[in-house]
Order: C-alpha cells, then structure tokens, then sequence
C-alpha cells in the first residue's frame, strides 16, 4: 500500500529491526505514525552516526523528526515533509473529517504493515532493502476506547494475488501499520466511489493466535501531538 511505509534500523547490537509506519495528510502536517515502542528504539538507535540511520520506505527518517507520543496508548508521531515522502517512494493517506473515527464493532476493515523476516530481504550486492507489503480484510471483534482486536484467521483465508501467508506466520514488523475502514458509494446498486479512512494503528501481532491487535487515533491532533486520555 503506498500509504504505509517499511522502517529499518540497527539496534547496539547490531541486529537490524523492522516496523511499519502509516502515513497521514492531517491538512497541517504529513505525519508519519507508529508505535511508541518502535519511536522510542528510533530515538535511542539513530544518531545519525556510521551505520545508526533509521530508513523509511527509500529514504533516511532523522531521530529529530520525532514529534511527539502518545501518554498512555503505544502511539508516536514524526514528521515528514512532501520532499523526504516523495523521496520515500509513498504517498499519505487523508481523511474527510477530524479527528479520525473510532472503530466499530463488528465491522470489516483493511490492515497492513510490513512483516518481518519472510517478506523483507536484504539485496547484498546492491546495497538495498526489499519490503513486501502485506495486507488482509478482517472483523473487528472486540472494541474499547483504548484499544481493539482483529482476528486473522490465516488457514481460511484466501489470497487476491500469487501470494498467500501460511499460518502460525511471524508478524513482527507489522507493528505501526495502518488499520483502515473501507468507505464505498452506490449509486443504483453500482460501486462508484470508495476509499480507505485511517482510524486506527496495529501494536501487537501474535503469530500463535493469529489476532491483529491496534489503538484508535481518535485522540491525535492535526499536529501529530496527542490528547490525553
């Protein structure tokens, strides 16, 4: 999806970690949303020194872009400029009203991310990162103001391209991915119009359980800062 984004960096160990991040317009900032779990390991990984840079999709993400995290949920934000998201290979995501809509019980969203080692590989002889994005439709089945859940039942699902994740998969990476309500207008019983609202951010994937598990953003400002709730 071009509107989410692959995180790469190194942590004091060397061993390279993998996140995702979405990618929204607020109309007064491009911000780019993740965990706080992921931002805070940014911000103490990438100085900017000799190997300690955070990518994001095709370009660097500065630990200085940090803008803000959420007080309680596992939320952050950075901010991104048309330049740096042009540069990433994305595009950002913008929704029709503020703030961005709670979830609803029952109702059937799309979910992505970039999990983690299956679908990233690293090409030594040009240098580069490859990012396959994965995505799934799914109900959400359990609602509160802090947080929901998404089951992926991944032995009954079916896949619309050549490739399908096999059960039991590890989902880490997908964390700060994006969570999005599908929007469709008929007109006469024809599909005209549709498009995927952001209302929600992926925290915690479990490979065992197969559940998806994201916060709301219904707390986030225009300005990536967040109220408290």
């Amino acid at each position: 999806m071009s509107r989410c984004l692959p995180v790469w960096f190194y942590n004091e160990s060397g061993i390279r970690v993998h996140a995702s991040m979405a990618v929204l317009d607020t109309g007064e900032a491009i911000l780019g949303i993740t965990n706080w779990h992921v931002a805070k390991r940014i911000i103490e990984c990438c100085d900017g020194g000799p190997g300690r840079l955070c990518q994001i999709g095709a370009v660097d993400l500065p630990a200085e872009l940090f803008i803000a995290r959420h007080p309680s949920l596992d939320l952050a934000t950075f901010q991104l400029s048309e330049t740096r998201l042009a540069l990433s290979g994305r595009r950002a995501a913008t929704i029709p009203e503020w703030p961005p809509a709670a979830p609803i019980l029952g109702e059937i969203v799309m979910v992505g991310g970039y999990p983690g080692a299956t679908y990233r590989r690293e090409l030594q002889d040009e240098g580069k990162l490859e990012a396959d994005f994965a995505s799934f439709g799914a109900r959400i089945t359990d609602v509160n103001d802090r947080n929901f859940s998404i089951p992926i039942p991944l032995a009954n699902s079916f896949s619309v391209s050549s490739k399908l994740i096999p059960p039991n998969e590890d989902l880490s990476g997908i964390s700060g991915g994006g969570i999005y309500r599908v929007v469709e207008t008929f007109e006469a019983g024809r599909l005209v119009s549709g498009r995927l609202d952001l209302i929600g951010i992926i925290y915690f994937g479990s490979p065992g359980w197969e559940v998806l598990f994201g916060h709301p953003l219904d707390s986030l400002k225009r300005n990536g800062e967040f109220s408290a709730v």
